[in-house]
Formats: C-alpha cells, structure tokens, sequence
C-alpha cells in the first residue's frame, strides 16, 4: 500500500512539474496578462522579455472590468494553433500571433511590448475600432437616405429610370442585421454596388431645374469623398486591430 501511495505522488507531482506545450502556454501567458496578473504572464515569458513585464513597461489605458472570459471571447483563443520547430514555436489565429520558445527546457512566450500592448488594451482597441465603423457605417446611412429622397423628386417629375428603380430597391434591402464579420462585408459590398449604381443614376441635366435634385447631389458627390476617408481610416486600424467582427472591407 504504501508503494501504491509513493508512485502516486511521484506521479502527482511530476506532473505538476510538467509544463503544457505552445499553445497551452501562450493561452495562459494571454488570459493572466489580460487580466493584470503580472507574477504570471512574466512567470510563461521568456527571460529576455521577462522584465518588460516586471517593470509594467506597457501601461493598460484602462483598468476596469477584465476577466479571462472577455479576453478568450475578443481573440478567439480556443482557436489558436500551433506550429512547432525544434525549440521555437509559433501560436496564432486569425487574430492573435505569438511567438514561443523553450528556455530552459519549458515553453515560454516572447513577449514584446507591441504584444503586450496588444493583449492589455485589447477591449480599448475594438472599441476604437467600433467607432471608426460606426463613423462609416453612418456615412453609408445619411448618403443612402439623400439617394431616396432625389429618386422621390425624380417620382415625381415622372423621370424615374430603371437605374434609379434598382438604386431604390438595392438601398431598402441593404441593411445590416446580425453583426459578423462575414455580414459585414456583404454590407460593404452592397453599399460599394449602390456607390456604383448612384453614379450612373445621379443626372445633372435635370438638376438643372430643380435647386432640391441639385442640393442632393451635391449631397450625394461629397458622401462619396466621405466614404473613402472613412473606409480608408477604418481599414487601416482593422488591419492592426484584428477583429473577427470589425474585419477589413478593401
């Protein structure tokens, strides 16, 4: 019995001992440092980046509400994989890319400030992100609403041509409904068919008798402009971001 006992605890304890692979590891240096746990996302870094962490080089610009739920939700972090060479991994996803190596027989993370920065201030990212959708997503609203309106003028100087027919049909059915990246883009690409569509419907001959169809335009042609500074600006903090929701629409 007390052999039984001793190999149990042998056991016990070596696996204690035993540290989890790239992956595991670079789940867990992601959830402690997302949640400010210092002593244990420095404990799964490598000892040259170690001390960015113990000296809190990377401040988070927000410290409220922060749990390991939040962070696996953000990153997707249950679908990160693996890839392994010898004593240096790599771990990433869609979203998430971290390098890992063994230092001193166990798999630590290399954590750089650019990735630090990335994991603490992960909700304050998005939600910049979000903004910069919001922006261009009214953008698309407002535009959309002045095309309805100079295709009522048109209705009602009896000018309606088929072109104006789909524009109008093409804006009442592009809304967005759930938000997912994939929804997301087929909006995009919606909005990018009724940019496309105003252009050849948009007719300033008859604007010029009509100070309202002018004033729309007019409306229209700046929205236009509007909506590449916005898509653009979007884009590029997408692109750093790294959202599954708030992906890029070039």
């Amino acid at each position: 019995m007390r052999k039984v006992l001793t190999i149990a605890l042998a056991t016990t304890l070596f696996a204690c001992n035993t540290s989890g692979g790239p992956k595991e590891t670079a789940k867990e240096f992601t959830q402690a440092l997302y949640i400010l746990d210092y002593q244990k996302a420095a404990s799964l870094a490598t000892a040259d980046s170690k001390s960015i962490i113990d000296q809190k080089e990377v401040q988070p610009l927000n410290t409220g509400e922060r749990s390991i739920a939040m962070i696996k939700e953000s990153l997707l972090l249950d679908s990160l994989s693996e890839t392994i060479s010898g004593n240096d991994a790599e771990v990433k996803n869609n979203m998430l890319h971290l390098s890992v190596k063994k230092d001193g027989g166990v798999w630590k993370v290399v954590a750089t400030p650019e990735v630090i920065d990335q994991i603490i201030n992960r909700k304050e990212k998005v939600e910049a992100l979000k903004l910069k959708w919001n922006v261009l997503q009214n953008i698309y609203s407002r535009r959309n609403e002045d095309a309805k309106a100079y295709i009522s003028i048109l209705k009602q100087k009896g000018t309606l041509s088929e072109n104006a027919r789909t524009l109008e049909a093409l804006i009442n059915g592009s809304q967005l409904k759930e938000l997912t990246g994939k929804n997301l883009l087929a909006y995009v690409m919606q909005q990018d068919q009724i940019t496309a569509l105003i252009d050849k419907t948009v007719e300033p001959s008859f604007a010029a008798n009509s100070d309202m169809a002018t004033n729309y335009i007019i409306q229209l042609n700046l929205a236009s402009s509007n909506i590449a500074a916005a898509k653009n600006e979007y884009n590029s903090t997408a692109q750093v971001t790294r959202s599954h929701i708030y992906v890029p629409v070039d």
